[in-house]
């Protein structure tokens, strides 16, 4: 066909056949005019100005005389169609709530839980030789033998709550603790005033003042017939490793994120078996340095062992996170698997006077 097929509905003026009412020619005519009309709103600029040729739909044969065409309505709507059950979805698990934790989680270690003993805390006060006093908290805890005693150094912070409240921790394993105040009772805010208060400490005044609780504690033990651990906590655990270089009756040093030292003969003179934790994401120590400092570990002969954790090195004391506090969990499992092998296990309960 070389011209459009044009689609028209006419008017006949003959009266339509008996047999169809003017319903069924109206929806004959309107199949009709479906079937030939082309849809010109799909046309574009640039094509040829006649559309395609529609090819011609026969209309519909005429129905038998005395019979009456009829449109049928269907009966079963979409509402009428039965729904599928409903199925509950299943449970969510932890690892479905929080993924991180599936990819990046440390293993927890699998311990018994232990319920903690009652702790008495007491705030003391050392002079010193050279003058001044030494001060810091001790935590006993209420317990017929303890396990150990610890002298905890802390971060640059100061004594802190966290800080407190990991000495609370230590003192609920059975631990005698001796928490170090390194800035007589003063506790920064902010890093600005970390920064201020740690440099404006007299080295001389920080080393009698380590030295006066570690010798203090050292007595307190002794008469006790308990083996002593440092632990020291981000700045504190580089000061703790300084001690253990030169205190060779320390029974286990600890360290969490310590700056690490590379000598392989100043290490040879660490006498205790050393644990360290490090958060190398984003840290002043990353992995490279983790590795040389077990290296120069091993070559010096000092029992070791080392755990590296793929996050900050504050949240293994602060976590801010869900993720986070799994990695300081383990951290606490792991320390007290360590100074428990190293030092020794608390005896009962002692029991409440009447």
């Amino acid at each position: 066909m070389s011209k459009a097929t044009r689609c028209e509905l006419k008017n006949d003026s003959n009266p339509p056949t008996e047999s169809l009412t003017r319903r069924s020619l109206a929806l004959a005519s309107l199949l009709i005019l479906l079937a030939g009309c082309p849809d010109t709103s799909r046309y574009e600029p640039g094509l040829s100005s006649e559309p395609t040729p529609v090819a011609t739909v026969a209309p519909p044969q005429p129905a038998e005389p005395g019979l009456e065409v009829e449109l049928v309505e269907p009966k079963r709507g979409l509402e009428d169609i039965p729904s599928l059950p409903e199925v509950a979805p299943p449970p969510r698990t932890e690892t479905e709530m929080t993924p991180a934790l599936l990819l990046r989680t440390p293993p927890r270690v699998e311990t018994h839980y232990i319920a903690p003993a009652p702790i008495a805390i007491t705030r003391i006060e050392q002079p010193l030789t050279g003058g001044g006093v030494a001060r810091g908290v001790l935590v006993v805890p209420e317990v017929d033998s303890p396990a150990g005693a610890i002298l905890m150094l802390p971060e640059w912070w100061g004594l802190n709550e966290p800080m407190l409240e990991e000495a609370r921790v230590l003192g609920g394993w059975g631990f005698v603790t001796l928490a170090v105040d390194p800035y007589q009772g003063q506790v920064a805010r902010s890093r600005r005033e970390a920064t201020e208060l740690a440099r404006g400490l007299d080295q001389n005044q920080l080393l009698l003042t380590l030295r006066a609780a570690s010798g203090w504690l050292g007595d307190e033990a002794t008469s006790h017939s308990l083996p002593v651990g440092v632990l020291g906590w981000n700045w504190g655990a580089t000061l703790a490793l300084q001690l253990g270089l030169e205190e060779p009756e320390i029974g286990a040093l600890a360290l969490v994120n310590p700056q690490p030292i590379y000598d392989e003969e100043r290490l040879g003179q660490l006498a205790a078996p050393l644990i360290a934790f490090f958060g190398s994401e984003g840290g002043w120590v990353g992995r490279e340095e983790i590795s040389r400092f077990r290296q120069a570990l091993v070559a010096a002969g000092v029992d070791n062992v080392i755990h590296n954790y793929t996050t900050r090195p504050e949240a293994l004391l602060d976590p801010q996170s869900i993720q986070e506090e799994a990695y300081r969990e383990t951290l606490r499992q792991r320390l007290r698997e360590f100074l428990t092998r190293r030092l020794g296990t608390a005896g009962e309960a002692t029991a409440p006077a009447n």
